[in-house]
């Protein structure tokens, strides 16, 4: 059995790898995007969930799009996702504020979309 690993991806100095969904309901101020995802049996990356409000709701990233190349901005080259294991997804996802990663997002059976996201500081609501 293969078990599927869920991190969100938050930068934050409180919490230096992947936090749940509750302990990102108890935390308030985070850096980062604001995605929960998780690596499917393929290698590709799934949106599972969004934080209101933080970067990746504003650009237009939704629950169950597909990642399938990540660029940490602004050096880094466009890498599949599936070469990846989840962990160092979530490392090149992270990053310092004010800084871009760019994603590109497969939506549905045929839409491919690039966003390009500023990792910044938002508030989560402890009752989300």
């Amino acid at each position: 059995m293969k078990i599927v690993l869920s991190f969100l991806i938050l930068i934050t100095t409180v919490f230096s790898s992947g936090v749940s969904a509750q302990e990102l309901r108890k935390a308030q101020t985070y850096i980062g995007i604001g995605i929960v995802v998780q690596q499917l049996a393929d290698g590709l990356v799934k949106i599972d969930d969004i934080v209101p409000y933080a970067p990746a709701a504003r650009a237009g990233i939704l629950p169950e799009d597909i990642v399938t190349e990540i660029r940490s901005l602004p050096t880094s080259a466009v890498i599949d996702v599936r070469t990846l294991s989840l962990e160092e997804f979530v490392a090149l996802v992270r990053g310092p504020e004010g800084v871009p990663v760019a994603l590109t997002i497969r939506r549905g059976p045929f839409e491919i979309i690039d966003f390009s996201i500023i990792r910044e500081k938002f508030e989560v609501d402890d009752k989300r």
